[in-house]
């Protein structure tokens, strides 16, 4: 198992950074500064565009970080001057409820993530699989692919997945010596497509806007379901702000966003959307 040197880079930021921190460790933000979100890496394709048609409904400014959910949480355990976390993980948020970190009030399913195996587009069907068909896990321990990027497993939920999936379809003692460990799902998904891995474990939300040369998506019954949680942060100075847009995202209009970027529907259904305009 080995560090891929060129996928070790912290989150993704969309937009501002937050501001300078005051004496005991919060940032002093203005009631209408931009709600500044923590979003697991997988929501990188999708929040941006429910962020902006929350904002064309008249809704609020969003801000969002990305990054590995496991790394977001410590963060806002820590005092990160988050107004709203998605994880990818709910055991994740219910650390945080735990720990009085999120509002209990607020945690919420809001969709089921989906693992998808992909082959870089330079290793193509001559590495991983047969030309014109779609990549199998079987493939993965074929001596020319030489490495498979995984999300860091102790970090991020689709690298949990992906390693119970190899472990499940017997095939971890073969492909585990290839693995290239990036700190997130976002970065897994980048150095397969630039190349820098054959094949590697990604969402499948990543691949609605710029699919690699082929991909499958994973068989559920190999991993545990992916359950995504959401929940305002106990320190945001705009929690009911920042219940509208869970509210607007976790509802009708915007979930219909996130199936399109192939989420499922949390158990239970949705969670009730606003009735009114977001503001």
């Amino acid at each position: 198992m080995r560090a891929l040197r060129a996928a070790v880079v912290g989150g993704l930021a969309l937009g501002a950074a937050p501001g300078p921190r005051a004496p005991g460790g919060h940032v002093p933000r203005a009631q209408d500064a931009p709600l500044l979100v923590f979003a697991a890496a997988d929501l990188r394709e999708v929040l941006p565009e429910l962020a902006a048609a929350y904002r064309r409904a008249g809704g609020d400014s969003v801000v969002v970080t990305f990054g590995a959910t496991g790394d977001l949480a410590l963060q806002i355990a820590n005092g990160a001057p988050a107004d709203l976390f998605f994880a990818a993980d709910e055991a994740a948020v219910a650390r945080l409820t735990a720990q009085h970190a999120v509002v209990e009030r607020t945690r919420r399913l809001y969709a089921i993530g989906r693992l998808a195996l992909a082959v870089s587009p330079a290793a193509g069907a001559n590495q991983a699989g047969a030309a014109g068909a779609p990549p199998r896990l079987a493939d993965l321990a074929r001596a020319s692919v030489r490495t498979v990027a995984v999300a860091d497993p102790a970090r991020a939920p689709y690298g949990r997945a992906a390693r119970e999936a190899l472990e499940r379809a017997g095939l971890w003692a073969q492909v585990g010596p290839k693995v290239v460990y990036t700190p997130n799902v976002a970065q897994a998904y980048r150095v397969v497509q630039d190349g820098n891995a054959d094949a590697g474990f990604v969402s499948r939300a990543a691949l609605s806007r710029a699919a690699p040369a082929s991909y499958a998506l994973v068989d559920t019954t190999l991993y545990a379901p992916i359950r995504q949680a959401a929940a305002v942060v106990a320190a945001s100075r705009r929690q009911d702000a920042a219940s509208r847009f869970l509210d607007y995202t976790t509802g009708s209009a915007g979930f219909a966003v996130l199936r399109r970027y192939g989420f499922a529907p949390p158990p239970g259904g949705l969670a009730a959307a606003p009735a009114a305009a977001p503001r």
